[in-house]
């Protein structure tokens, strides 16, 4: 006999385990308002009802069942109290104006990139203006440092991409300034002039049409 059973049998004035259910029921109701059908209470009557479960056991399980039920009950109520046509209402306001936030910031994400582009393409036009104007001003600044580093003079015709012309403006002011150019720089100088220059099998063929032309 478990020390619970014991507990409840003495509490309750149960003397002996093989009451029967008529016995049970008297003393249970006999109790009047001065007994508490809780948990132990059920629990103890299915385990002297059920030969199959100890006390311990019914009680454990009428325990487990309660807490079910409480948590099926709280579920309910929690539904209840979500659908209520006030919330309801209330939710679908909040999505409106979470939505009216969301096309909002769109717009407001819209005119910033616009004005970034507006911006961007305004000082692409001003490098564009700035690099035309210092790659076809005369110097003799210049012509003398290209003839110093053995390229020909060179102008916005010699870039690829935007980089290019970049870096051509910047090392023709450095030139105008007869300032030296560092080893990087007149590598890559040297490879964007010597690229736009004719190969020496171009001159030569160059050189044959001409001569042909002036025979004829």
């Amino acid at each position: 006999m478990s020390e619970t059973a014991t507990r409840l049998r003495k509490k309750y004035g149960i003397k002996e385990p093989s009451i029967n259910y008529k016995d049970v029921a008297r003393m249970f109701f006999g109790q009047g308002l001065g007994f508490r059908f809780g948990d132990e209470a059920i629990g103890t009557l299915r385990g002297y009802l059920d030969p199959d479960l100890t006390i311990d056991e019914a009680i454990a399980e009428e325990r487990a069942e309660r807490r079910r039920l409480e948590a099926e009950a709280a579920e309910a109520e929690r539904l209840r109290i979500y659908n209520l046509p006030e919330n309801v209402e209330k939710r679908r306001i909040e999505a409106e104006l979470a939505e009216q936030r969301r096309q909002e910031q769109i717009r407001i994400n819209e005119e910033r990139r616009k004005e970034r582009q507006r911006l961007a393409q305004i000082e692409l036009e001003r490098k564009a203006i700035e690099a035309d104007r210092v790659l076809k001003e005369e110097s003799m600044e210049f012509t003398f440092a290209c003839a110093n580093y053995g390229i020909p003079t060179f102008d916005a015709s010699f870039a690829q991409n935007t980089w290019e012309v970049d870096f051509l403006v910047s090392i023709k002011k450095q030139m105008m300034k007869k300032k030296t150019l560092t080893s990087s720089q007149k590598t890559t100088l040297s490879q964007i002039v010597k690229r736009a220059m004719p190969t020496e099998k171009q001159l030569q063929y160059l050189k044959r049409i001409l001569k042909h032309s002036i025979q004829q």
